[in-house]
């Protein structure tokens, strides 16, 4: 083999190894999708929230990468109905985000001082 291919195939192995590593970090790095519990929840929608309890096609616990579940956001957004609805379920509201706060406190933080 001559320097130039040498020098070719060299260059190969590394870009090879540069696209692993760049997917490696992407998965670490990018948080899963969205759940469709916590969508609805986030949106406010009780009717689809209550469904996908109903049916046990969602975990009322599940979290984000922020650790945050659907009741937290639900609280967040003022959204009381569905935060009831996901209660009822059996969501817990002592669940901890990965800044160590629970659904209410982050419920109360966000709303504006009287």
């Amino acid at each position: 083999m001559n320097r130039a291919a040498i020098r070719a195939r060299g260059l190969e192995v590394l870009r090879a190894s540069s696209r692993r590593v760049a997917n490696r970090w992407q998965v670490l790095t990018e948080p899963p999708a969205e759940t469709p519990l916590i969508a609805a929840a986030r949106t406010g929608d009780t009717m689809t929230t209550e469904r996908l309890l109903q049916r046990g096609a969602a975990h009322a616990d599940v979290q984000d990468a922020c650790g945050w579940t659907a009741l937290h956001y639900a609280a967040v957004r003022g959204h009381a109905e569905t935060a009831a609805c996901l209660l009822a379920y059996g969501a817990s509201h002592t669940l901890l985000d990965k800044k160590g706060r629970t659904a209410p406190i982050e419920a109360s933080a966000a709303r504006p001082a009287a």
